[in-house]
């Protein structure tokens, strides 16, 4: 509720020009019609999927043939830099999140990892790991599943 609030308090332009509609409520019952959407775009809420496929199934049900999700997230290794994660959160791997999603239904297509800038936790300095996963709908016509390609944005 709190950030619905705050996302409003941001876009008040976009809501009054009918551009953006904020909607609260759970990934694993999405109020949205079955091939609603081209995209969608998940970022740094899978930790807290007790159930992962109920959400990837409403996703997959609210997608388009051949649509996108994007999944953003830290991996394990760099999640396990702050001591709050013990409690209430469920860390993943690249490789270990790409399975889930096939798993789910869809095809990883594209994986994106970024060096996030360091910054200071006290005296240690902290340097963190962003990855976006993207996955495609299976079972469009004329989509073909292939394995994904790996690419590090820091690179050259």
């Amino acid at each position: 509720e709190e950030m619905v609030k705050s996302a409003a308090r941001e876009n008040k332009e976009l809501i009054r020009d009918r551009k953006l509609k904020l909607i609260q409520g759970s990934s694993d019952a999405l109020p949205f019609e079955d091939q609603f959407f081209d995209k969608v775009f998940c970022n740094m809420v899978i930790y807290f999927w007790e159930y992962p496929a109920a959400h990837l199934s409403e996703i997959e049900r609210i997608l388009k043939p051949g649509g996108s999700f994007y999944t953003g997230f830290r991996p394990k290794e760099s999640m396990l830099q702050f001591p709050f994660v013990r409690f209430g959160f469920t860390l993943y791997e690249i490789d270990e999140w790409s399975d889930i999603l096939r798993g789910s239904g869809f095809d990883v297509t594209d994986v994106a990892k970024r060096s996030d800038p360091v910054f200071k936790d006290g005296e240690e300095r902290v340097r963190l790991q962003s990855v976006c996963i993207k996955a495609m709908k299976v079972g469009a016509a004329g989509f073909e599943p292939r394995k994904h390609r790996l690419r590090n944005r820091n690179e050259g």
